[in-house]
């Protein structure tokens, strides 16, 4: 057929152009997935802030090693298919073919079936995606309301309880990556590092998991305003239920902390709409000689952050929500404690994820520490943005990819 088609003057695609195109679009959509954005879309978009990240940071043995080995195997596939060209039509036909077969099987929602034959997925992967990704208008997704108890921070439970409490305090906060590990022993020392560090008597703690979907955006939103889909169709309208704008509207003083740029993902721009009426990032929380942590997004410390969060809780009426940072992928090399290593090995977790453990579990007992040397009470909720995004399969996998945990400490 492509003898036929080059005598006809049919037009090609070079096999070699075909491969490199190939290999970039599987590299987006994977890169997508692992750091959970709702789409390659969303990932190409949030390139415009990368410039703000510590790029060399990325720069493991792991990840060496993978680029060369593309880069050896692009050099000999580019010298065997030297000369060699594709035509249009075959790898057309070739597709449709597949596409159909998928169609059929009920993988591509194209046919809803109760099962399906086998689980491979043709219309779902890279080239789908990426037409998705460029055949769509460029446009976010609109935003759903949440049903209740969707959100680790329910609105109207909030809304009441700030009515019974119009001298209270609220501190909400967001851990990067905090997912829920499937070894319950593992679940078990982290809340402990909150409970065991907590005023005797002082609060009351309700465990919960919460679903997720998306990245550290969508978490913000799910968990501040019990919406679901992308911050860029956040506005005034849509914002309406977020939490602090109805807690402002009520007389309350609302902040928001994050210790990494205000132009990462446009915070600067949407967190005013939510009804944060004082936001502080990381050029206004950092000094000259300021310690700064993580690695690739490198910023304000998290300890440092919580302790400036207790500071403005010190006043009655306030809501303060706090994004941490520093458990970004990839960690810093983090000291294991004594009695969470027998849990490890146990779980089999391997030292990168039970440093992450770690890094947590560090992070909570400084929060309760915090909690239990201060005479304030407030209403504290903590919870995941969503689970590490580990790229590699054994690692990402010990981690539930539907939920996080969720923690309320209710004052006594």
């Amino acid at each position: 057929l492509s003898k036929k088609l080059h005598d006809t003057g049919g037009n090609y695609l070079d096999a070699r152009r075909l491969l490199a195109l190939s290999w970039l679009a599987d590299a987006i959509v994977s890169f997508s997935a692992t750091y959970f954005f709702v789409s390659p879309r969303a990932l190409l978009q949030a390139t415009t802030f990368f410039q703000d990240l510590h790029w060399p940071d990325l720069l493991d043995m792991p990840r060496i090693g993978v680029g060369v080995f593309f880069l050896l195997a692009g050099w000999l596939l580019s010298w065997h298919l030297k000369g060699r060209k594709v035509g249009f039509v075959p790898f057309l036909l070739v597709f449709a073919v597949l596409y159909a077969a998928d169609a059929s099987n009920g993988s591509a929602g194209a046919m809803l079936r109760s099962e399906r034959f086998v689980a491979a997925n043709v219309a779902g992967t890279t080239v789908m995606n990426i037409a998705d990704v460029f055949s769509t208008q460029d446009k976010p997704r609109p935003l759903e309301r949440l049903p209740p108890r969707a959100s680790a921070l329910d609105p109207d439970a909030a809304l009441d309880w700030a009515a019974k409490h119009r001298d209270g305090r609220m501190l909400l906060v967001v851990v990067e990556s905090l997912g829920l590990h499937r070894d319950a022993g593992i679940q078990e020392w982290l809340r402990g590092r909150l409970t065991d560090s907590l005023p005797p008597g002082g609060f009351r703690v309700n465990e919960r998991r919460v679903n997720f979907k998306g990245s550290t955006t969508a978490g913000e939103l799910r968990t501040i305003c019990s919406l679901a889909s992308d911050y860029r169709s956040l506005d005034a309208s849509s914002a309406g239920g977020c939490l602090p704008l109805q807690l402002a509207a009520a007389g309350w003083h609302t902040v928001g902390l994050h210790g990494f740029t205000g132009n990462m993902f446009d915070r600067r721009h949407w967190w005013p709409l939510m009804g944060l009426q004082h936001q502080f990032f990381g050029e206004d929380l950092l000094q000259a000689a300021t310690q700064r942590c993580g690695l690739v997004f490198r910023g304000v410390c998290d300890a440092d952050l919580l302790d400036r969060a207790m500071q403005e809780l010190s006043g009655p009426g306030r809501f303060v929500y706090a994004l941490t940072l520093n458990t970004h992928i990839p960690l810093p090399a983090i000291s294991i404690p004594d009695d969470l290593l027998p849990l490890c090995k146990v779980a089999k977790t391997g030292t990168t994820v039970c440093e992450m453990v770690a890094a947590h579990g560090a992070l909570l007992a400084h929060l309760a520490t915090r909690l239990r040397e201060s005479q304030l009470k407030p209403l504290v909720v903590v919870v995941g943005d969503h689970a590490p995004p580990f790229s590699r399969r054994d690692q990402r996998e010990q981690f539930d990819q539907r939920y996080v945990p969720s923690y309320m400490l209710l004052p006594n």
